[in-house]
Formats: C-alpha cells, structure tokens, sequence
C-alpha cells in the first residue's frame, strides 16, 4: 500500500511538472522529489512482493506432521500493511 499511495504522489509531481504555468525553479524540485517518490514506491512494492512471496514459501515447504507451528498475521497500517511470519519447529 505504501508503494501505491507514494506511486500516486510520484504521479501528481508529475503532473504539477508538466503544467505550463509552473515556473522552471518549481520544476527542478518537482523532478527531484518526483524521482525519489517512484524509487521509493518501486521499492517498497518489490520489497513486498518478496515479502509475500517468501512468507508463502515457507507455508508451502513447512511440514506440518509434528510439533511445528506455523503463523502469518497480515494488518493494515495508516500509510501501508506489516505482515509477520513466525514458527515453532
């Protein structure tokens, strides 16, 4: 969610950059921070998707036969989510 709400900043930079009536000082800093908001976004959505990808490899691979436990709790947080993987093995 983090990289979706800094993805759509990224995007409003973009478009106060193309208005004719912003002056080129004004552009400069919007290029700037426009640049850092989609590297933010890109990472922190790959970051995520490894997350995810990871925490679903090792429900897959777990054996359950046993004592093992395994937990995954996903919450939503105001600007983006956590997700927590924990075990007993």
């Amino acid at each position: 969610m983090t990289g979706t709400v800094t993805g759509v900043m990224a995007l409003g930079k973009s478009d106060e950059y193309k208005d004719p009536a912003t002056s080129i000082e004004d552009r400069r800093e919007l290029k700037d921070s426009g640049e850092t908001l989609r590297t933010v976004s890109t990472a922190t959505v790959i970051g995520g998707a490894v997350a995810a990808a990871g925490a679903g490899a090792l429900l897959f691979f777990t054996d359950w036969g046993g004592k093992e436990q395994a937990t995954v709790v996903a919450a939503p947080f105001d600007g983006g989510a956590a997700v927590m993987v924990g075990g007993r093995f």
